[in-house]
């Protein structure tokens, strides 16, 4: 599976190796392969994973790559109608019910995703009010 990247970023590094960098570490040896790399636009990932990368992100953001085979294109096209309107209702319950939040940063954090996601309590009707009909 490939998927293409639409901006610059930071990967991990396919030639880091955990245990040799344990290992050297242990030797009280430097290992100089970084664990991450900085990729251009253009660069394109291939793993069974790399479809998530197409995908809206997390408070929304913008996917980071695009599809660059059938099969990403069909596991993204997938994700989006089966699931990414699962995780919406989800989110949506959240703002729902809010107001029984009692931690205050918690609370803070749902009116996030509610801006980030352009959702809003349904009724839309303040405490109290009954929605008109």
């Amino acid at each position: 599976m490939k998927a293409e990247r639409l901006i610059p970023g930071k990967i991990l590094n396919p030639a880091y190796n955990g245990k040799n960098h344990r290992r050297a570490l242990n030797l009280g040896v430097e290992y100089s392969v970084p664990r991450e790399i900085e990729v251009e636009a253009g660069y394109v990932h291939q793993s069974p994973d790399c479809w998530v990368l197409c995908c809206p992100g997390y408070m929304n953001a913008e996917p980071v790559c695009r599809p660059a085979d059938k099969d990403c294109e069909k596991r993204v096209h997938q994700w989006m109608t089966k699931h990414r309107p699962a995780q919406i209702q989800n989110i949506q319950n959240l703002i729902d019910n809010a107001d029984k939040i009692k931690d205050p940063a918690e609370r803070q954090h749902v009116g996030e995703l509610a801006k980030a996601y352009g959702l809003k309590k349904a009724g839309g009707s303040k405490k109290g009010e009954q929605p008109a009909k």
